[in-house]
């Protein structure tokens, strides 16, 4: 059963996934974003950390250390039905379902060639639709300097030897995240084939991710909320075991809460 007038939505059963991220030494600074899976200040969920494989990656789920929970009795028909937010400064907020991570990667690394990679067609609608993924990248230890990366991948079509190209990613704080562009044409990623990190830095750590947006926001001005219901959200899909986790970009130390309401048969 899908829901598909408002009447099932108003009887759907509901739950709220809840984010609220304090201020800390890394919160992004200088308009850089602020992971909220992997960040070390106060708050709730739990930080996150290493995706704990490199060789093949992983798929993040509900369970895993650094996302909202679930509950574990929602349907498979569910969606983002209701988002509200506030925060103490101006920032854009995004939420997403972490579906693919793999790593750490040294800044020495060089390349390094996945080669069983779990599939995730189960994190997204219909098992085939790939677009709109993205890959971003997440730092677990602090960045001293400048790097570049590069990242291979199957793109949304079934693609291979795509290429985000050579990338410069600078991320002072500890938990800071960035987004790579795919390669012109590309709408979505498949499959990441391989991470190429550049040479020797001073010990900075990543984590590469493929992710799935479902919802960004602004706060306009300090301790601004809003509350958006399912005609702006878009009412998305969402996998029922979805790793939900949040990103933040601002000009200056800040909190922010999101309340997220998902609606399932």
């Amino acid at each position: 059963m899908t829901i598909t007038t408002l009447e099932k939505y108003r009887t759907s059963r509901k739950q709220t996934v809840f984010w609220q991220k304090q201020n800390g030494a890394n919160f992004g600074l200088g308009l850089q974003w602020f992971c909220g899976f992997t960040n070390l200040g106060n708050g709730t969920p739990a930080a996150g950390g290493s995706a704990g494989n490199t060789a093949n990656g992983v798929i993040p789920d509900n369970t895993t250390t650094g996302a909202a929970a679930l509950q574990t009795n929602a349907g498979a028909d569910m969606h983002l039905s209701k988002v509200k937010w506030w925060g103490n400064a101006a920032q854009r907020l995004i939420l997403f379902d972490r579906i693919f991570a793999a790593g750490t990667y040294n800044q020495n690394a060089g390349t390094t060639t996945l080669t069983s990679q779990p599939s995730y067609s189960s994190c997204v609608p219909g098992g085939t639709d790939y677009t709109g993924l993205q890959i971003w990248i997440e730092n677990v230890t602090s960045q001293g300097t400048s790097q570049s990366i590069t990242v291979t991948y199957t793109d949304q079509d079934g693609n291979t030897g795509h290429t985000t190209g050579a990338q410069t990613v600078s991320m002072p704080s500890t938990n800071g995240t960035q987004m790579l562009p795919l390669q012109a044409g590309d709408v979505g990623v498949q499959k990441i084939e391989s991470v190429v990190t550049g040479a020797a830095g001073l010990g900075c750590t990543w984590n590469v991710v493929v992710v799935r947006p479902l919802w960004m926001g602004v706060v306009r001005y300090g301790n601004d909320t809003r509350s958006i219901g399912l005609e702006e959200v878009g009412f998305p899909w969402v996998r029922p075991n979805a790793c939900l986790t949040t990103a933040q970009q601002s000009a200056a130390l800040c909190n922010y809460t999101v309340e997220a309401e998902t609606a399932s048969i």
